[in-house]
């Protein structure tokens, strides 16, 4: 639990002003909580500046589920080199047809 608190969304690299330093106006809110001040002072707090975070994660859980559907479905896990040519590969193409698989295998009795 005290790995840190990340900042994200649309409206952190607006509000930046606002986070940065140890002066700063939500620095000051988030450290003041009375007794437990002390314990909140030890969790860092990151920013986290790039906007499309949500897709990030959504396109790599779909990607994760669809190798898993393939490995259910071939019965074998799929060759490192593969998966991480999959992993790496860049465009939200990949994150479409996964998406639509998985809605497609989804529904199937298990």
């Amino acid at each position: 639990p005290r790995g840190g608190l990340y900042v994200c969304g649309g409206l952190t690299p607006k509000n930046m002003h606002l986070l940065r330093g140890d002066g700063s106006p939500f620095l000051r809110a988030y450290r003041d909580k009375g007794r437990l001040s002390g314990l909140v002072g030890e969790i860092p707090v990151y920013a986290v500046t790039v906007e499309d975070l949500g897709l990030r994660g959504a396109r790599y859980l779909a990607l994760r589920e669809y190798l898993r559907i393939q490995e259910e479905e071939d019965g074998e896990p799929d060759a490192p080199e593969r998966r991480d040519a999959v992993f790496g590969y860049p465009s939200l193409l990949v994150a479409g047809v996964a998406l639509t698989a998985v809605a497609l295998l989804g529904g199937r009795k298990r």
